[in-house]
């Protein structure tokens, strides 16, 4: 097995990487504890292979984490390929990745269209909800982009550059569990959490530094109540559905005041979501038996903490939340039903 010196590889992903977005992104190669004696405040799980401190505005990708999982060198028994420079690499492009989602997102490419307006919900979420991202750290669209922009970019990575020893049944393992989770993602889960914040913390309507997405902004009034349905049904964007279907949306609807059209709009908006979800609830059910094998089998690559991995195959969504959607979708329906009939 050719030995390759990290610190080389590391230089060249910066180039590379650098050269194509125009970014001028430092990525520093070394332990951790090295790193925290220069990042005293830094907060992270242990396992973590890497980080980004915005304070020196680098990416920390750690020495130790690299060379545990070298040595433990899972599923090579003929000694050919080297599972710490199959992670690293993806490790350096994982982060990468997160900066150009946090500081440059016009650059970012391949991108599912709710993934802008997510991107700036999830960011405050970050800041105003610790304890949710925490919870649901993997769950969340930041790393799960992050983690399939890594492994592609991973890929391209050690076929451009001839990269031998670099175990690809790893890099398989994170693309079948990253599809799993991009079908898991719960749009309403985060639209629920951020209702919340904007109830708590109305001001940050008004402030640019927390957010200035007018795709976000359109449903709420200076006081962080929503806008009236009439002035909903004039702008739909990407997010109606999901802001429609919202529980503190419905419970704010009081039924025997909305005209028909108004009700057909709701209905239309929170059957969408209530299919979706089905939908996607059928595929995940197929694709749980693979899906927690892949799981195991990434974590015998790379899992070097004493303490659990974060990764799993249970479903994000909320059930008793989507019990709740299918009985108002039933109840808009039985309205629009006889307006219906009432009309004629």
């Amino acid at each position: 097995m050719k030995k390759y010196d990290y610190k080389d590889i590391v230089k060249k992903i910066y180039s590379i990487f650098n050269s194509s977005f125009q970014t001028d992104y430092r990525i520093i190669y070394q332990s951790r504890e090295d790193a925290e004696l220069l990042n005293p405040d830094m907060n992270i799980q242990k396992s973590a292979g890497g980080t980004y401190q915005s304070k020196s505005k680098s990416i920390y990708i750690f020495s130790n984490v690299i060379d545990e999982i070298n040595q433990r060198n899972y599923n090579n028994p003929t000694n050919t390929n080297d599972n710490g420079l199959a992670f690293l690499i993806y490790a350096c492009f994982h982060e990468l990745e997160h900066r150009l989602q946090l500081e440059c997102p016009q650059k970012l490419r391949k991108q599912p269209s709710f993934s802008s307006v997510m991107y700036d919900i999830e960011k405050i979420i970050i800041l105003l909800d610790k304890e949710f991202y925490k919870q649901q750290h993997e769950n969340f669209y930041l790393e799960i982009d992050a983690d399939t922009k890594g492994v592609e970019n991973a890929k391209n990575f050690i076929n451009f550059c001839g990269v031998n020893g670099v175990n690809i049944e790893y890099y398989e393992a994170l693309r079948i569990y990253n599809k799993y989770r991009s079908l898991n993602y719960d749009i309403p889960q985060f639209i629920s959490r951020f209702n919340n914040i904007v109830k708590m913390y109305p001001q940050i309507l008004k402030d640019k530094r927390y957010i200035s997405n007018e795709l976000i902004l359109s449903f709420y009034d200076e006081n962080g109540c929503f806008k009236p349905i009439d002035e909903l049904m004039k702008k739909p964007n990407i997010l109606t559905p999901y802001i429609i279907s919202s529980e503190s949306f419905l419970k704010n609807i009081d039924k025997n005041a909305i005209n028909l059209k108004q009700c057909q709009f709701i209905l239309k908006n929170i059957n969408m979501v209530a299919i979706e979800h089905r939908s996607k609830k059928h595929i995940l059910e197929q694709m749980y038996p693979q899906a927690k094998r892949t799981i195991e089998e990434i974590n015998k690559y790379t899992h070097i903490a004493k303490t659990p991995s974060r990764r799993t195959v249970e479903f994000m969504a909320d059930e008793n939340y989507y019990q709740f959607l299918e009985n108002n979708v039933q109840s808009f329906s039985d309205i629009v039903l006889e307006d219906g009939e009432q009309e004629i």
